[in-house]
């Protein structure tokens, strides 16, 4: 415990030096009450991560802290929602199982995204179902449809023993991780709650680079040494390295996770400053976010904070009907480079660029096999995914005896084959169509920039995801670029008026 109050103590001085000298601007730029806020909840969670010593007293104080923070907010989907964000981010990969009674040997396995989706989220949807909701646009009915078909996919598609316990046990846990979260953001946000969320994703996201950072310059992870602490393991037992560099994580369970994180903070904090405001603190605050997207080396994202900060340049000064040649060309192209030679040319690229040692040829090689076996394996079956396809995979076993399956569409198409991608790929399809819509409709201009940011990371977000697995908090990240109304102006009638992007 001596130990894991050092790490605090060295973790309070971090964010004391990153928030203190900034908390004036940062004021202006997110508003003093959500600072107050979310200050708050990120050094609570901070505390209660590093002095609980025991998981579920780490989760029940989560609770309380969120019941705690949330309840003045109550009445607020956005900034529930932006608080949920923040703490979630705060929040170390601690998960336990709640042990059952009789036959049942476990009720459900509690993480903090799922205490925190009770404590905030599911009070937020029982008084959103209560109040009386002004017609929805017809394209959201299509969202929910899709949406579902992936959830009811995810479920089958993960279920390895079909129970009545062990199904209900999966629906109860994917409801609170991917249908909740949907149901509060759809039904409860407003077009004007978009840049609140913003602000918390920008808030947590500098926090995050700022602990990367000193944990790129001390060599050593905060958060890693808590599975010591606990006696649990939630991630490798081991930090991952570059050469002789630590790779940085925070809180996350892996570097990439961050450095796909960090990806939402770029696109949340540029869209915040506003046009003729990057300069000056804003640019700073920019710069600490890139660097922590470096620290964390993951050539995926890094390739992909290269697009996305030349997409948030050059899209304000397109065309809408250029917008819609970009997105399609990003979608088409994305197939073909991966079903074709094109993908073994890539890959030879990456190597000649990225591939600097052993290590880190070995790394591209493993991603060029997996692609290889993986489309092997799919031939056999396309449509509905391979039973059992870890079991024809075990050449593939990495440190600590698993399979990497560090390529979101691989692994999706893998266990629910192209219905479960289609299934996974349409929501997305469908959110980045709402805000190409949105934009080309021009409601409320002042909120343009949003939608354009967001558009941006949509289109990089979905190259990033070639590099890794659909995991940990990357699916509720995903859900915010499916179910946020569009900043522009919901899908109304009533709310359009004649505008095009500049």
């Amino acid at each position: 415990m001596i130990y894991a109050i050092k790490l605090l103590l060295g973790l309070l001085a971090v964010l004391a030096v990153t928030f203190l000298p900034l908390r004036g601007h940062l004021a202006r730029l997110l508003g003093a009450q959500n600072l107050s806020l979310w200050l708050k909840a990120l050094i609570g969670a901070t505390a209660i991560a590093f002095l609980a010593g025991r998981v579920e007293l780490f989760m029940l104080l989560l609770a309380v802290l969120a019941w705690a923070l949330g309840r003045p907010i109550q009445n607020d989907p956005g900034r529930t929602l932006a608080l949920y964000l923040v703490l979630l981010l705060a929040s170390p990969a601690l998960k336990f199982t709640l042990e059952g009674l009789g036959d049942i040997s476990s009720l459900i396995e509690l993480n903090a995204p799922r205490v925190l989706s009770l404590a905030l989220l599911l009070p937020m949807a029982l008084t959103l179902q209560s109040r009386p909701r002004a017609p929805a646009p017809p394209i959201r009915a299509v969202l929910d449809l899709f949406v579902l078909l992936y959830f009811v996919s995810h479920v089958l598609n993960t279920e390895t023993v079909f129970s009545v316990t062990n199904t209900a046990r999966l629906l109860i846990g994917e409801g609170l991780d991917l249908a909740l979260p949907y149901w509060v953001i759809t039904r409860g946000l407003k077009p004007e709650d978009v840049r609140t969320v913003l602000g918390a994703l920008a808030f947590s996201c500098v926090a995050l680079a700022a602990t990367a950072l000193i944990e790129f310059a001390v060599s050593r992870h905060f958060y890693n040494p808590l599975q010591a602490v606990y006696g649990v393991q939630w991630q490798l037992s081991y930090a991952l390295m570059r050469g002789d560099w630590l790779r940085s994580q925070a809180t996350l369970p892996q570097p990439i996770l961050l450095s796909f994180v960090l990806l939402y903070g770029v696109a949340a904090l540029w869209t915040l400053a506003g046009r003729g405001q990057r300069r000056g603190l804003n640019l700073l605050l920019l710069a600490l976010l890139a660097a922590g997207i470096v620290t964390t080396y993951s050539r995926g994202p890094w390739v992909g904070a290269m697009a996305l900060a030349v997409l948030l340049w050059w899209m304000p000064r397109m065309g809408h009907g250029t917008l819609r040649t970009l997105c399609a060309l990003v979608l088409v192209g994305l197939p073909v480079a991966l079903l074709t030679d094109i993908g073994d040319e890539v890959f030879k690229g990456f190597k000649g660029i990225f591939g600097t040692s052993a290590a880190d040829a070995g790394s591209i090689d493993y991603r060029h096999a997996l692609l290889e076996t993986a489309q092997a394996l799919i031939a056999q079956s396309p449509w509905t995914g391979v039973p059992d396809y870890a079991s024809h995979m075990m050449h593939l076993v990495q440190g600590e005896g698993i399979i990497d399956i560090v390529n979101a569409y691989l692994g999706i198409t893998l266990s629910g084959g192209l219905l479960g991608l289609a299934a996974f790929l349409m929501p997305l399809l469908i959110g980045l169509h709402r805000r190409l819509m949105a934009l080309r409709l021009g409601a409320i201009p002042e909120g343009r920039d949003a939608d354009l940011a967001l558009v941006a990371l949509t289109l990089v977000v979905l190259v990033v995801l070639v590099t890794t697995s659909s995991f940990s908090v990357i699916p509720l990240l995903l859900m915010l670029l499916v179910a946020l109304p569009p900043a522009s102006g919901e899908d109304d009638p009533r709310r359009r008026r004649p505008g095009a992007l500049r």
